[in-house]
């Protein structure tokens, strides 16, 4: 994960496990809030595939209170439940003074 605090912005690599379709791109959600649908996959490797995401400045303000992060996938054809949402969810607890660490680390 690559992140650049001197902007307040963070670019980041999602890694998405293999089984889902690569065409629909993942949708990205903060608690029920959609922050961007459709950002495409780059490449995948032989642990997962990756979706290089950015989050401006108010969307990482915004993790700072919320409870999730949702990164959805749909289900690729020939899987079972192909086309159905695939939802990874991620507890913020601590990302606040996290994020303050990193900034304090990168000067």
């Amino acid at each position: 994960m690559e992140r650049r605090c001197r902007n307040i912005t963070s670019k980041d690599i999602v890694l998405m496990p293999f089984g889902l379709a690569i065409e629909p791109g993942i949708t990205v959600k903060l608690d029920d809030q959609v922050l961007g649908k459709g950002a495409p996959y780059s490449s995948c490797t032989g642990e997962s595939c990756l979706v290089p995401i950015g989050f401006p400045a108010v969307a990482t303000d915004a993790m700072r209170t919320a409870k999730t992060l949702t990164v959805i996938g749909q289900k690729a054809s020939g899987s079972v439940g192909a086309g159905e949402p695939a939802a990874i969810t991620v507890p913020l607890v601590g990302f606040s003074e996290a994020f303050e660490r990193v900034k304090a680390l990168a000067g």
